[in-house]
């Protein structure tokens, strides 16, 4: 199995290419894609940049240049459900775009057409993950679950945006910006998607100063459990 791996910032992959074997970079556009050896499996590294077009982009290069048989998302969100502590992890069960609003031809919020409103993720490869993010957890002291996320091109960090995720949907356990558009794209290439997402921040009026502090750690646990998977393997 060839891994694509897909993180919107340095520093949710910063970690992870310092570890690939025998790298060798290929450019497309301004990004570059990093194939190699990570944890023993066969991989593709790319930052794709902040939000959904360019994390939709990054996805389709990876699925039909390189062949990826799975795209993984990893990074850090705003947390949702109010279990969640900061620093926790979530693992996606589906995706869906928050921002996405066809209401008027009588579509669901978040529904593109020819999809269903939440792309759901592959539950076999969700409950592995889930596995050894648990693992993970242990030895770094975060709590792991599986749930919803939720994407758009916003960050959320007021009562508005918030209002509008918890209103549409209630199921949602984070949000972020990238990780519906790579499960829309995998789902159209008929391959799966996984999405590791640490919560850096509650997606509240505090959320703008809880991301800076929390993120290298945030970032840091996504990458150990994104690690953790490819060992074990999916």
């Amino acid at each position: 199995m060839k891994y694509g791996i897909i993180g919107a910032m340095p520093e949710e992959v910063a970690a992870l290419r310092e570890k690939i074997v025998s790298p060798e970079t290929v450019a497309f556009g301004n990004h570059e894609y990093i194939s190699g050896t990570l944890s023993g499996r066969d991989a593709v590294l790319t930052c794709s940049g902040i939000g959904k077009v360019s994390a939709g982009s990054a996805a389709a290069v990876l699925l039909s240049f390189f062949n990826c048989d799975i795209i993984i998302n990893t990074g850090v969100g705003g947390g949702l459900n109010p279990v969640l502590k900061t620093l926790d992890m979530v693992i996606s069960s589906g995706a869906a775009q928050h921002d996405f609003d066809l209401t008027v031809f009588n579509y669901q919020k978040g529904q593109v057409p020819g999809f269903p409103r939440i792309i759901p993720a592959d539950s076999e490869i969700t409950g592995k993950a889930l596995a050894a993010a648990r693992e993970t957890g242990a030895a770094y002291g975060f709590a792991a679950y599986t749930g919803v996320v939720v994407s758009g091109d916003q960050f959320i960090a007021g009562k508005e945006g918030r209002k509008n995720i918890d209103d549409n949907f209630p199921e949602a356990w984070i949000t972020e910006m990238e990780g519906a558009a790579i499960a829309q794209v995998a789902a159209e290439f008929q391959k799966p998607f996984l999405i590791i997402r640490s919560v850096s921040d509650k997606a509240n009026g505090e959320a703008d100063m809880t991301f800076n502090e929390m993120l290298p750690l945030a970032a840091r646990n996504s990458q150990e459990v994104l690690l953790r998977i490819l060992e074990k393997g999916l």
